[in-house]
């Protein structure tokens, strides 16, 4: 598992692509006005966060190859527990219009 440190600089990296390709574009609209809190683009993070544990709880949970081996069962577990975490932040943050960081 990566550190917090490298997590954050690919992170940063990744946002620096995605403000480099807007400008290329010429986009007008800030990536913060198109997905931050209350934006089409932050519902479709929650909706397809939502399709993703309906897929791992459908698929996964139950896949013979999975329930065989309880060390795998359980980082399906996990991921589904982080899943479901980030679900949870993500719609509290379209709640209340504003990002929940910390």
């Amino acid at each position: 598992m990566k550190e917090d440190k490298e997590l954050e600089a690919e992170r940063l990296s990744k946002l620096a692509e995605l403000r480099k390709q807007d400008q290329e574009r010429g986009e007008k609209q800030p990536l913060e006005f198109r997905y931050g809190p209350e934006s089409f683009g932050c519902h479709e993070a929650l909706h397809v966060t939502n399709l993703i544990l309906d897929l791992i709880e459908r698929e996964l949970t139950s896949h013979g190859a999975i329930v065989q081996n309880a060390e795998w069962y359980a980082h399906v577990r996990r991921a589904q527990d982080e899943l479901a975490a980030l679900y949870q932040k993500i719609g509290a943050a379209q709640l209340a219009g504003t990002d929940q960081r910390h």
